[in-house]
């Protein structure tokens, strides 16, 4: 038994110093720009993707290929981040765009991975990937103890390069006072390609050191990218001594987790106990020091014949006006806590798709009708948000969003080994007769109606609150919660009424897609759907009430129209088209098409005033 534990032990600390290396990555980036990159497990398949053809085609081991990956790597970061990232920072709410900017370079990185060279999981066969060396009755893998060997060399180099060299000391200067920098002559727009070509460098020799035991996919980045953020959070965002720390002890958490309570589990265990170090720390401790010593995070588808205004007759064509009035209602749902209260979340997918499940157990288990389940979902989802994020509205910023993004990556866990759920194979719908107690039709005209009434309720619903007490208050916070503080709002508990009602809707239309869609299973929790509540929203105009309803009738169309066109052809090729326009709207417009528009109504007036009243001084001078 003792040994089965120095065993899992020494497995731990072998991955988990895989899993600091990568964390390094992360917080280089963030200990400058204070902003966590959402993008790093991509770029952590990019590398691994590089060290696979310098070997498939030059034969090259891929730890000889770590130089050419850092430097290839570290021109493609300082690239991204001089077209994309730099011009985004001079906008208003730059932690939210850049947040979301990051979001986007992900899904493009994925996908166009997916596009180019497909799906297929590949894998090198090098002498030593299966090497092990024994000690005492103990094994330890081979690569994972060169990995663990370069981490030291790692943070030992990268200690001595911000301590000493003169642009570590220029970078740590940056990262304290970036106006103050600026004004004894540092090229801060030079220090910030540096340090995200650094980070995508690290993160190239993360990808070459995995590659030996490990298959590269386009959607590899995944897998790593969440345990990276426990690492920066759980060592201390922007300290690199804290991530070799922590990502040692998230691999053994990890793997007696695994031993304790079986491996289906294992991933929850990490997560939630992310989330409870991720709060208490923040209630307890002070920022710890980094290398940089940063400043604490800135506050900041046969119709009926019908008369309708329109007829619509084709299936396909009823099926994107239902998906575009359930986008549309979950982005308004979505944009009562991100939108209207600035409490952004990347896992309001949990709540939708809690609501699917609790309404669609009902009616297969229990012959519950879904309508008479429907009020019970909006409110039991309601209240389960509310006990989740009571304790992490503690949290601001990216801390909060990495929060809800390890909540439903822990429900995910669990439901996919859930058997009274179906575990990952899901639930399927019974199917039978139309019924409109049980929401089951064959024609898709009636789902037709019932998703347009649900996007007319979401819709009215978020208006009034918008006008009402509370959604005043819920503005003032997103301005400013400090303030909001001062003034005598209680800030705690319109965050909590915020999240109540915006998992009660996302409740509500995972109650309706579940049953339109007659199938659930776990992954309608991923990520990917939490940012597809978020999209319309960014492009209409995020903290507009009509934002998630023109964005969402902008991009669902255009959505449906790239996979039924592209997607069979070109794998991946609507998610590339759908990620280029997040983007584009970030980097140009990211008060979104509302927030556009009011700009240039705003600037006629100002144009209109300042010719009147020049026209009223020439007329006292006359």
């Amino acid at each position: 038994m003792n040994e089965t534990i120095f065993q899992a032990i020494i497995n731990g600390v072998l991955i988990g110093g895989f899993y600091a290396l990568i964390g390094m990555g992360l917080n280089c980036i963030f200990g400058v720009m204070r902003i966590i990159n959402f993008c790093q497990g991509e770029l952590l398949m990019l590398g691994m993707y590089a060290a696979y053809a310098l070997n498939h085609f030059f034969g090259l081991d891929p730890y000889l290929a770590v130089p050419l990956v850092i430097a290839v790597m570290f021109c493609f970061g300082a690239m991204v981040q001089d077209f994309l990232i730099t011009p985004s920072l001079k906008h208003e709410g730059t932690t939210t765009n850049l947040l979301f900017l990051t979001v986007g370079l992900g899904i493009l990185f994925q996908n166009l991975a997916l596009m180019l060279i497909g799906a297929d999981y590949r894998s090198i066969k090098i002498s030593y990937s299966t090497s092990t060396l024994s000690f005492s009755g103990l094994s330890m893998s081979v690569p994972k103890l060169i990995s663990l060997a370069v981490l030291l060399l790692m943070t030992v180099l990268l200690f001595v390069f911000f301590r000493y060299s003169k642009t570590g000391k220029m970078i740590r200067a940056t990262s304290q006072n970036q106006m103050g920098a600026r004004l004894v002559g540092i090229r801060i727009k030079w220090i910030y390609m540096v340090i995200y070509g650094l980070g995508a460098a690290v993160a190239g020799i993360a990808g070459c050191l995995l590659l030996p035991f490990y298959f590269v996919h386009p959607m590899v980045g995944a897998t790593f990218s969440l345990r990276a953020y426990a690492v920066v959070v759980l060592g201390g965002l922007g300290n690199i001594r804290g991530a070799f720390v922590a990502g040692v002890a998230l691999g053994v958490l990890e793997t007696l987790g695994s031993l304790i309570v079986g491996p289906a589990f294992k991933d929850s265990i990490v997560f939630i106990s992310f989330i409870l170090i991720l709060v208490l720390r923040q209630k307890i401790l002070s920022t710890p020091r980094a290398f940089f010593s940063p400043t604490s995070m800135p506050r900041s588808e046969e119709g009926y014949d019908n008369d309708m205004i329109f007829t619509v007759h084709e299936p396909y064509l009823v099926h994107i006006f239902i998906m575009t009035f359930y986008i549309a209602s979950a982005s308004m749902a979505w944009s009562i806590l991100g939108g209207l209260t600035g409490q952004l979340s990347l896992g309001h997918a949990t709540f939708m798709g809690l609501g699917a499940y609790f309404t669609s157990a009902l009616v297969i288990k229990a012959n519950v009708p879904p309508w008479l389940a429907l009020p019970f979902a909006f409110l039991l989802v309601g209240l389960a948000a509310v006990a989740l994020f009571y304790p992490c509205f503690i949290l601001r910023g990216p801390y909060f969003t990495l929060a809800t993004i390890a909540f439903g990556e822990t429900f995910r866990n669990l439901f996919m080994n859930w058997a009274y759920l179906g575990r990952g194979q899901g639930l399927l719908m019974p199917f039978g007769a139309d019924s409109f107690l049980y929401m089951r039709f064959l024609s898709k005209l009636p789902y037709y109606y019932m998703s347009l009434g649900m996007l007319i309720i979401v819709s009215v619903s978020v208006y009034l609150l918008d006008r009402s007490k509370s959604g005043y208050a819920f503005k003032t916070i997103r301005e400013d919660e400090d303030t909001a503080n001062a003034i005598g709002i209680n800030t705690t508990k319109y965050k909590l009424y915020a999240a109540f009602l915006s998992a009660g809707f996302a409740a509500v239309t995972g109650v309706f897609y579940s049953q339109y869609l007659r199938f659930i299973d776990p992954d309608i929790m991923m990520q990917i759907y939490s940012v597809e509540f978020v999209l319309p929203a960014i492009i209409g105009g995020m903290g507009f009430v009509a934002g998630p309803l023109l964005g969402a009738v902008i991009l669902m169309p255009l959505s449906e129209f790239l996979r039924a066109t592209l997607a069979g052809v070109v794998p991946g090729a609507n998610l590339i088209v759908y990620a280029l326009i997040l983007i584009a709207v970030i980097r140009l417009q990211p008060k979104g098409l509302i927030g556009w528009r009011q700009e240039r109504i705003l600037e006629k007036r100002k144009r209109e005033l300042s010719m009147r009243l020049k026209g009223m001084r020439t007329d006292a001078e006359s």
